[in-house]
């Protein structure tokens, strides 16, 4: 794989996954988007376990969203067909992973909005258990095992449609860690918590109590002074780092935003940080997806996301008074407020903690959106 100059590497968490594998089979990953998931998943964890003798098979599931079977079986043919030389090229199999990989630029939440869902037919799934399959003993063959890595997991609780090809999936990953132990190991990757919560934690789920959890760190401030000190080898660019720092903690800590910082400094259309930073919190501004999202709530259910935003507490009797100012109303009260919560849940803006009765923001971008707004 050609290297990125400005991709900072995260071995040390990669080697900390590849470790937990040791104990572990199953481990999920959560992060909100564009912290920075499928760079890591893709450019350090699959490299680094090649190394320590595993077969990365990638698959993201929003690369075709209405039929997640297909992401993964196109995953495992691909990793078949390398595995069936000789002398397995790793580093083109690594560049065909990132080629198809994808990034959809959107609003947050865990799901597309897609018009047709397609339930996969018998044939399919029967063909996505045997590629599987397949695959473990080929890796075998070079005394590898196979090390599935599903972006976007979540996805798959996003509506009924999936309910067969996520039971099909487990039955073929519990088949082969029943017959061939070791052979599998597998890493779901999620963006929404609370549809990732729905596919691994409530009782009737088909992957319930099965993954180790954890949670993406975020990046820390040894990332923004290796960006300062790129743009000054490459950009002959003087950046401040403490301003790089804070800069980055204002866009919510992602990755994604600074490599647009970046572009803006590289290609000249900032001449200072200051000048790249708010051209970036302005496209944020401008963008008309997230505040189309924002228009499509209710007066209360305004209240309530603003709210959360700030407290993850919403029933004490200071807070119902407040939201009831604020909509203008003489009261407000908790089943209109349970009923907005369950609303917004439903369509990814918020989820719940687990601390009973309090809940969290799940769509990132449109808090730094209003940030932005209360800043004018």
């Amino acid at each position: 794989m050609t290297q990125d100059p400005w991709y900072y590497p995260r071995g040390e968490l990669a080697a900390h996954i590849l470790q937990a594998f040791t104990v572990v089979d199953m481990i999920a990953i959560f992060a909100p988007r564009r912290k920075g998931k499928t760079w890591f998943v893709l450019r350090d964890l699959s490299p680094a376990s090649i190394k320590r003798g595993y077969v990365p098979v990638y698959a993201s599931l929003w690369r075709t969203p209405d039929k997640p079977h297909v992401a993964i079986t196109e995953s495992l043919k691909l990793a078949q067909a390398a595995m069936e030389n000789k002398k397995v090229a790793w580093s083109e199999y690594l560049s065909k992973l990132s080629s198809v990989s994808i990034s959809i630029v959107g609003i947050g939440g865990g799901s597309l909005g897609l018009s047709r869902k397609s339930e996969a037919s018998a044939d399919e799934l029967t063909m996505m258990g045997s590629r599987m399959t397949e695959l473990v003993q080929e890796a075998a063959k070079h005394k590898r095992r196979v090390l599935l890595l599903i972006d976007e997991a979540q996805h798959l609780a996003t509506s009924s449609a999936f309910d067969s090809t996520t039971k099909s999936l487990r039955t073929a990953i519990e088949g082969l860690r029943a017959t061939q132990a070791g052979s599998i190991k597998v890493l779901f990757t999620g963006s929404s918590r609370t549809d990732l919560e729905a596919l691994l934690e409530h009782r009737n789920a088909a992957f319930y109590h099965s993954f180790e959890r954890q949670e993406l760190p975020d990046l820390e401030r040894s990332y923004t002074d290796f960006v300062a000190e790129q743009l000054a080898r490459l950009g002959k660019l003087r950046v401040g780092r403490d301003g790089l720092w804070d800069a980055f903690c204002e866009l919510q800590k992602s990755p994604y935003f600074m490599q647009e910082i970046i572009r803006e400094l590289m290609l000249k259309r900032a001449k200072t940080l200051e000048e790249a930073r708010e051209r970036v919190l302005e496209n944020i501004r401008e963008n008309p997806e997230i505040s189309a999202r924002w228009n499509a709530l209710n007066a209360l259910e305004k209240a309530v996301f603003r709210r959360v935003s700030i407290d993850a507490s919403l029933y004490s009797a200071p807070v119902m008074s407040e939201l009831a100012q604020e909509v203008g109303a003489k009261a407000v009260t908790s089943g209109q407020v349970q009923n907005v919560i369950r609303q917004l849940t439903k369509k990814g803006y918020i989820g719940a903690t687990s601390r009973r009765g309090q809940y969290r923001i799940e769509d990132s971008d449109l808090k730094t959106w209003l940030s932005m707004l209360d800043r004018e």
